[in-house]
């Protein structure tokens, strides 16, 4: 090959090189400009009948061809028109490429599901018209970290918020009365919230999850805590329970392991399920006069825990109550308590020493299991020797019968001698003798002045008689 064809060969391959370099900064940043352009859905392609945006399917907010439309776009946006009343029920449900809506003052509901799994929200604001907010309606909008609740909202649905892991803060407003089971289920970046005075119930599973909130306050209205409301608030480090509240729900603040002391108020009566358990820093905690009942699990695993005072009107105290309380190290169970369930006491190796009072007559499997420190179990009611709580030390020389002393009774003091008072009548009686033997010894007087006038005046005309 001579070198007039080597050199049209090597113009050839560099022009090639060349033109492939050209196409490459000509057409990519072209290609990567483009696909970060976020487009307006055509109003046109909105499903919209009688002021509805939405028939009510999955992703109903689109005709036919709006679903082409988005298909082929990454990301869009949505600019509801004003004539539109109502968002239906999963209208815009996993519409994953929405970053942004804009919902005129004229929307006054925004149904279930509406936003379901709309990752690609990052803020909302809600139009003042609006009262309610549906059932998951915002549930998986993990990109979302603000939004803005109206004055008018009046409920909050079911986990209407749930699963809104960027969500930071939110503020509920003051005409808010209830708050839905699991509605903000899982927000793991909230960090503050204020709940309004207006609101009485709080639903199951409310806050479930939300790690990163440190403290709350729950307002004077609110009378029960549902079931896990609070559950698994590991940050949660302290929370005020106001007096109004008389029910504690099972888990309720189950695994907040930040939460240090709480107190329980006067009006609760029972203790549920689980309510404490895995609150492994919590070293204090005051159960109020009127609790009759201590759950099974209430506090198991709070191994912070060092003692505590049972009242006296509990009568049982449920299975697992207290296990896992490796730091336990005194506990006084009352005269009332007339059962002790299985487990009850089971792993508190701190303990030493436990006093079974009279009242109570029986004690579940293994209750006092594993209490490797526990050398002393004074009973004072000699049948519970029996009890399957007891059978792991019944031939030891832990436990022990001790009969129940006797209350004090306070000596007998003599009564001080009084005089006993006259009756009214006997008082009157005596006072009606004085005054006539008064009347007669009067009458006595005159009548021996009278006599011995008489004799004077004898005695006077003898001696004029014998003068004469």
């Amino acid at each position: 090959m001579n070198k007039k064809a080597i050199y049209s060969i090597l113009s050839t391959i560099v022009a090639m090189v060349v033109l492939s370099v050209s196409l490459v900064f000509a057409i990519g940043p072209r290609v990567s400009a483009d696909s970060e352009v976020i487009e307006t859905v055509p109003v046109g392609y909105l499903s919209i009948n009688d002021g509805v945006l939405g028939d009510g399917s999955t992703g109903g907010a689109f005709t036919a061809d709006g679903e082409t439309w988005i298909q082929n776009h990454a990301k869009y946006r949505v600019e509801i028109p004003s004539y539109v009343t109502s968002i239906d029920d999963s209208a815009f449900y996993y519409c994953s490429g929405l970053t942004s809506i804009t919902i005129p003052k004229s929307v006054t509901s925004i149904g279930n599901s509406a936003f379901y799994k709309c990752s690609g929200l990052t803020s909302i604001t809600i139009p003042e018209g609006v009262t309610s907010i549906g059932d998951s309606a915002f549930s998986g909008c993990s990109g979302l970290t603000s939004i803005t609740i109206p004055e008018g909202v009046t409920s909050i649905g079911g986990a209407a918020f749930a699963y809104c892991s960027g969500l930071k803060s939110i503020t509920i407003p003051e005409g808010v009365t209830s708050i839905g089971s699991s509605a903000f289920f899982c927000c793991s970046g909230l960090t503050s919230i204020t709940i309004p005075e207006g609101v009485t119930s709080i639903g199951n599973i409310a806050f479930y999850g939300c790690s990163g909130l440190t403290s709350i306050t729950i307002p004077e209205g609110v009378t029960d805590i549902c079931y896990c409301a609070f559950g698994y608030c590991s940050g949660l480090t302290s929370i005020t329970i106001p007096e109004g509240v008389t029910s504690i729900g099972g888990h309720a603040f189950a695994n907040c392991s930040g939460l240090k002391s709480i107190t329980i108020p006067e009006g609760v009566t029972s203790i549920g399920y689980g309510t404490f358990s895995d609150c492994s820093d919590l070293t204090s905690i005051t159960i109020p006069e009127g609790v009759t009942s201590i759950g099974e699990n209430a506090f198991s695993r709070c191994s912070g825990l060092t003692s505590i005072t049972i009242p006296e009107g509990v009568t049982s105290i449920g299975e697992n109550a207290f296990e896992y309380c490796s730091g336990l190290t005194s506990i006084k169970i009352p005269e009332t308590v007339t059962s002790i369930g299985g487990n009850a006491f089971s792993r508190c190796s701190g303990l030493t020493s436990i006093t079974i009072p009279e009242g109570v007559t029986s004690i579940g499997e293994n209750a006092f299991e594993y209490c490797d420190n526990l050398t002393e179990i004074i009973i004072h009611n000699p049948d519970l020797i029996d009890e399957p709580g007891l059978a792991e030390y019944k031939n030891s020389d832990i436990v022990r019968y001790e009969a129940p002393s006797e209350p004090e009774q306070p000596e007998p003091t003599e009564p001080e001698p009084t005089e006993p008072e006259t009756p009214v009548e006997e008082n009157i009686e005596v006072n009606n003798q004085n005054n006539g033997g008064l009347i007669w010894g009067i009458v006595g007087i005159a009548a021996g002045i009278l006599i011995i006038a008489g004799i004077v005046d004898i005695i006077i005309s003898i001696r004029a008689a014998y003068k004469n």
